[in-house]
């Protein structure tokens, strides 16, 4: 049994992206579809105009909510030039601009929450921003002028379906995000649970231990880890909002990088083969599968 040369290794790893990028490609077509679909479904409700997937594009579509937004905010306007001077309506913007930077504070915004947001939080946050405003207590604003404007703000959000159309689209974008990197990382948990991917099979190597024989189950984990490590410390950085994780993901990434081309070595190995005690030998058959 021999350990294979680099261009074996290499091979497989071709074949192995390609299939990732068709699986990816296909889950990312599917749920923007999903996706698109039921973002059609909330703007067919806050343009009161017939709207599918397709005809979300249609810039007449867009033009009719832009007219319809125009004037629900001219009355808003208006209302505002009645209640309040200019430094007045200044300090309420600013109060309230103040209480939604506090709502999506960096140590608060993970991955959850974002998934957890729907009309309800956004309306809720547009509340305690008018809240902020009358806690304040100015003795020159009249809190009962705030909360006239509340009641027109929350009308014109309802009606045009803000709140529930940026919660979808949040979600939308994110799981955008997340799902090739999801992806990735469960192919690759194939090699790593098993000691070959589809490409390695194709190629007929499997990892197997240094010396040759198959070796255990902690072995392919560890050597999942290491090789993937970038993707695996980048989904946490996501997931927990670490910043200094996503400066480890960079440099993780450079060390994957110059690690893989130690296998063009004699000895055949990468970094993660080093680390876990392994190497990839060429195999006969299925052998391990």
């Amino acid at each position: 049994m021999e350990r294979i040369a680099f261009g074996r290794r290499l091979g497989a790893f071709v074949i192995d992206t390609a299939i990732v990028s068709v699986v990816i490609a296909g889950l990312l077509t599917a749920y923007a579809v999903i996706g698109g679909t039921r973002l059609a479904i909330e703007a067919r409700q806050a343009l009161g105009v017939d709207v599918s997937i397709v005809s979300l594009g249609d810039e007449r579509v867009w033009q009719e909510y832009g007219l319809r937004a125009e004037e629900a905010a001219e009355e808003l306007a208006r209302l505002v030039a009645e209640r309040f001077t200019d430094e007045q309506t200044e300090y309420i913007v600013r109060t309230m601009a103040r209480s939604m930077e506090r709502s999506f504070d960096p140590r608060r915004v993970t991955v959850d929450f974002l998934l957890a947001i729907d009309a309800n939080v956004i309306n809720r946050m547009v509340d305690e921003a008018f809240d902020s405003v009358i806690a304040d207590g100015r003795a020159d604003i009249d809190p009962v002028a705030v909360e006239e404007l509340r009641t027109v703000t929350q009308a014109a959000i309802a009606e045009f379906a803000i709140a529930s159309l940026t919660a979808s689209a949040i979600r939308f974008a994110l799981m955008l995000v997340l799902l090739p990197l999801l992806a990735g990382v469960g192919y690759a948990l194939i090699e790593g649970v098993s000691g070959r991917s589809p490409g390695k099979l194709v190629m007929g190597c499997a990892v197997r231990s240094a010396a040759g024989p198959p070796t255990h189950a902690g072995a392919y984990l560890l050597r999942f880890v290491v090789k993937n490590a970038p993707v695996l410390l980048l989904l946490i950085g996501i997931t927990t909002r670490g910043p200094w994780l996503f400066a480890a993901a960079g440099l993780s990434a450079v060390l994957v990088m110059i690690g893989s081309l130690v296998a063009l070595s004699a000895e055949r190995r990468t970094l993660h083969d080093y680390v876990a005690g392994t190497a990839v030998y060429r195999v006969s058959g299925g052998g391990d599968w």
